[in-house]
Parts: structure tokens; sequence; C-alpha cells
């Protein structure tokens, strides 16, 4: 065997290492997005049924959405880090939420939850581009 296709091997099998190591992390990753998106909900529910202080529930929202949107992209998964995006400019523009503040919130969880529950990975096509139009859209209108 030549040097080159020695080589060629040894990166053959690097591949498969690196490949399962990745698979392995991207496992890591939706398995914690799962538990954010869980404590999202939980925070939301608390502040809806509850009465959880709006203040602190938004500050753990908004601590969550930061992990939730930093790592999205990394794993194949941009549509999290969209939608995250958005939730956080969001949470930081409510001081005292209305109710339609608290259904927009919501919204944004229900949409990360999908994408984690569908697996959607990529994009999500033009459904997924819509979605993050209309998201980011929505927060416009509650910024302006």
């Amino acid at each position: 065997m030549s040097v080159a296709g020695a080589a060629k091997g040894r990166g053959s099998v690097f591949n498969g290492v690196a490949d399962e190591a990745l698979e392995g992390l991207r496992e890591m990753y939706l398995e914690g997005a799962g538990k954010d998106i869980a404590g999202l909900e939980e925070h939301l529910s608390r502040v809806q049924k509850d009465g959880e202080a709006w203040s602190d529930a938004c500050k753990l929202m908004r601590e969550i959405t930061h992990n939730v949107k930093g790592q999205g992209t990394s794993f194949g998964y941009p549509l999290m880090t969209e939608v995250g995006t958005s939730l956080s400019r969001l949470l930081k523009l409510i001081e005292a939420p209305e109710e339609k503040d608290v259904k927009l919130v919501a919204a944004h969880i229900s949409a990360l939850r999908i994408v984690l529950d569908k697996d959607i990975q990529g994009s999500g096509g033009q459904l997924g581009e819509d979605l993050v139009r209309k998201l980011a859209d929505l927060v416009d209108q509650r910024d302006a």
C-alpha cells in the first residue's frame, strides 16, 4: 500500500470517529434543548397559572433562551437559533406583560418545541422561513 493509500485509510477511520463524536454531541444537544424547552414551558406556565413574578421568570427564560439559540446552528438546527433569537429579543422588550405578550412568548416556545419534536433540521424550508419571519414581524410590532 502506498503512503497516500495508508493516509487515506487513516482518514476514513478518523472521519468515522469524528462522525460518531459529532452525532454524540448532537444527541447531547437535543437532550439539553428538550430540557431547556421544558424549563421555558414551566416558567411560562407559572406566570400564567401561579402568578410567578414576571421579572424572575423572564430572567430565567432569557438565560435558557441564550443556551438554545447559541447552540442550535452548530448542531444543524438553525431554526432553533432563529426562533431563540426572536424570543430573546421579545423577552428583553417586555417589562410588564400583557396577555398578548404572554401569547407571543408561548408561540415562540411552541415553535421551539415543534422544531425539536419533529427533528426539523436545516432551515425548515419555506414553512420554517415563513415561521421565523412571522415571529420576527410580531416582535417588531411589539417593539413599535
